[in-house]
């Protein structure tokens, strides 16, 4: 009889989420103003409280122009030499924290007014203890402000939908995040060739990309966005934790604002 097929050799991220529906998805709405001009606003419902503004913006590699009144302070992985190396186009601003980008185990509990992450939280593997440790060391009534890539307008945009129940098995069962590392690897390796080459490969080709990437602990993006997913993700650090203060998204970003309780 005919072997059986080993299931990782099925299109990467299939028993992990959706198909996604990026050829058939209305058009949705541009945003009428720049990021800065979103950040600023909600830093601006902050400003009555304090004179200045003492903010943590999370895997920056450069930093976001805001308002004077606000000081912002950098956390990434690793020191600007490292992150050099991973991305040598960019003119990267030096970290003031070298942490850990999931747990910021080096930041004690209520110490920023606000907290910025701009498509980062795709390249952490267990997402929502990501937001939890970012809600953890704002200060009470502080904002969370994210913007997080709509996998329809970048190159994952032949991957899966990550499903809200995925999110919430990795965050409820921490084990899991290292038995799925590889076939998110996986997951990138497809996104890549497909993507951003352009072309088709064979399953050997993916897997060798992947174990390539695996074995650099590349920053890949470990999942994929898409507005209702991420909704529903959202739900299980809502209250009493944060308030959903604002969600919209475009062609290419879904913008978050949560506030802390």
């Amino acid at each position: 009889s005919p072997k059986r097929a080993r299931p990782g050799l099925r299109r990467p991220g299939y028993h992990f989420g959706l198909p996604n529906q990026c050829a058939k998805r209305p058009g949705t709405h541009r945003f009428a103003n720049t990021l800065e001009q979103h950040y600023a606003h909600y830093l601006s419902l902050l400003r009555p409280t304090a004179q200045n503004l003492t903010g943590l913006e999370i895997g920056a590699l450069t930093p976001a122009l805001l308002p004077s009144y606000a000081r912002t302070v950098y956390v990434h992985f690793g020191p600007a030499a490292a992150l050099s190396l991973i991305y040598p186009n960019i003119s990267i601003k030096a970290p003031d924290i070298i942490d850990h980008l999931e747990t910021l185990d080096s930041i004690p509990s209520g110490t920023f007014d606000y907290v910025l992450s701009s498509h980062v939280i795709q390249r952490v593997p267990n997402m929502l203890l990501a937001l939890q440790n970012a809600l953890r060391v704002l200060r009470r009534d502080g904002f969370l402000l994210l913007t997080i890539p709509f996998l329809c307008g970048t190159f994952d945009k032949d991957r899966y939908v990550t499903s809200a129940a995925h999110f919430q098995e990795e965050y409820e069962a921490p084990h899991t995040v290292f038995g799925h590392r590889f076939e998110h690897h996986r997951e990138w390796a497809l996104s890549h060739v497909r993507g951003v080459a352009n072309r088709t490969a064979a399953d050997a080709e993916i897997d060798h990309w992947a174990r390539f990437f695996f074995d650099l602990d590349y920053p890949i993006h470990f999942h994929t966005f898409e507005p209702r997913q991420l909704l529903k993700a959202l739900q299980a650090l809502e209250r009493p934790v944060s308030t959903l203060v604002h969600f919209s998204h475009d062609e290419q970003e879904i913008r978050v604002v949560l506030q802390k309780e």
